[in-house]
């Protein structure tokens, strides 16, 4: 006989599983019958039991601060199947930039690299999310004791100027120490008018009478500085 191999498909349970043409699709979690029946023999037929299981629906990740120069962290991201939160579920961080402000580092730790705002990308499945992780500043203030300093010239030549150094200001923790270890306390100074102090790196050089200001810029975050008039 010539073999007419066509069959249908029916579900008995069409909230789970709708039938279209010979493909079916899932509307939620839960058990259906699917029943083949042969288009050549409508009294021949089989079934087949599927279990339809909730797959992850959401990943929740907040917003994280970190110190340049401080710790990393490891951040809480929260992986959901429907209202139900997955424990020890696996993920994903990834992170991409011309100008990388944090790294990650063993899968999962974020580590801070500059000052700036990071966009992370956390996936498990076919979910994805993005959070934000910005790096801040640990430097309160870059400060002297005086902003003022006075200098008698007594040659018509060059002199050196003794500058003092500026004070740095950290934020601290709630244990009183700073947030940042080895802190980078590095900085420049530069002259109002070079033809009265001349800068060479740290050392002011005095040329001739008058007034100047001197600016202490902080090389671990440039908008921090302090104004010295000599």
């Amino acid at each position: 006989v010539e073999k007419d191999e066509d069959y249908t498909v029916k579900s008995l349970a069409e909230d789970v599983i709708v039938i279209e043409g010979n493909n079916a699709k899932s509307l939620k979690a839960g058990v259906a019958e699917l029943v083949y029946t042969s288009n050549y023999d409508a009294s021949k037929c089989d079934t087949l039991i599927v279990n339809v299981t909730q797959g992850i629906t959401k990943i929740d990740v907040a917003a994280h601060e970190l110190y340049y120069g401080g710790e990393g962290y490891i951040p809480e991201v929260k992986v959901y199947r429907g209202e139900e939160l997955v424990a020890d579920a696996e993920y994903t961080l990834s992170y991409e930039s011309e100008e990388p402000v944090v790294e990650i580092v063993d899968g999962n730790k974020i580590n801070p690299l500059k000052i700036g705002t990071a966009i992370v990308k956390a996936a498990c499945a076919k979910v994805e999310t993005e959070f934000t992780v910005t790096v801040k500043s640990a430097l309160e203030s870059i400060a002297r004791e005086s902003n003022t300093l006075s200098y008698e010239r007594t040659t018509d030549g060059e002199e050196n100027i003794t500058l003092p150094e500026p004070v740095f200001n950290w934020v601290k923790d709630n244990d009183g120490k700073p947030v940042v270890n080895n802190a980078n306390v590095a900085y420049t100074i530069t002259s109002s008018d070079k033809t009265v102090i001349r800068m060479d790196g740290l050392k002011a050089i005095s040329l001739k009478e008058g007034t100047v200001k001197l600016t202490y810029t902080s090389e671990y975050d440039a908008t921090k500085s302090v104004v010295l008039t000599v």
